[in-house]
């Protein structure tokens, strides 16, 4: 029997450092897909396009 899984990836950006050091905002942003792996070779092709052109970024 199979299982209706949902996926969620989950991002953050900023920090809890509320000082004057600290960065202003803090940001999370999400993902919910039921099953996102037809997605995965669009997102290598763009990867490597990115990094051919010259854009190399984690």
């Amino acid at each position: 029997m199979l299982v209706d899984a949902i996926y969620i990836f989950l991002d953050e950006g900023g920090n809890f450092d509320f000082s004057d050091k600290g960065t202003k905002f803090f940001t999370l942003t999400s993902v919910l897909k039921r099953r996102p792996f037809n997605m995965y070779g669009q997102l290598t092709e763009l990867r490597f396009d990115l990094i051919e052109s010259g854009l190399d970024i984690e």
